[in-house]
């Protein structure tokens, strides 16, 4: 059976404020989430949100691929779908934009439980 280890995350947790305005703003919270990256001897490697980030990237944001990314000035990762340049970049992220990205194209498993979060019925048809 495959175990996943526990994730530990080093940095901080926000405030009950910042994630109100993170929540509102229509961003989740995916800090310790795992997912599997494929390596090429076609084994994987585990993963964590928020794992290796590094100082320069805490209070940043960025957009790629159609997701929003904001890695709060505690640590944090948090994500949307679409345009990230809201009233939670202007609070959360006061050194701007940056090139994290928390995975890669081959890592997808997340890009559709980030959809279905924020739209329950995303790529579902209902047969009647």
């Amino acid at each position: 059976m495959f175990k996943v280890p526990q994730p530990y995350f080093e940095g901080a947790p926000t405030t009950a404020e910042e994630r109100r305005v993170l929540q509102c703003a229509g961003y989740i919270h995916m800090t310790g989430l795992w997912f599997l990256t494929p390596d090429r001897g076609h084994g994987v490697h585990v993963n964590y949100m928020g794992q290796g980030i590094v100082q320069e990237e805490m209070g940043t944001w960025n957009e790629f691929d159609g997701q929003s990314v904001i890695v709060t000035k505690r640590g944090e990762v948090w994500m949307k779908t679409g345009s990230s340049v809201t009233s939670a970049t202007a609070l959360l992220c006061p050194n701007g934009r940056s090139d994290y990205k928390p995975f890669t194209q081959t890592d997808r498993p997340i890009d559709g439980m980030i959809r279905r979060i924020a739209d329950p019925n995303d790529g579902l048809t209902y047969v009647p």
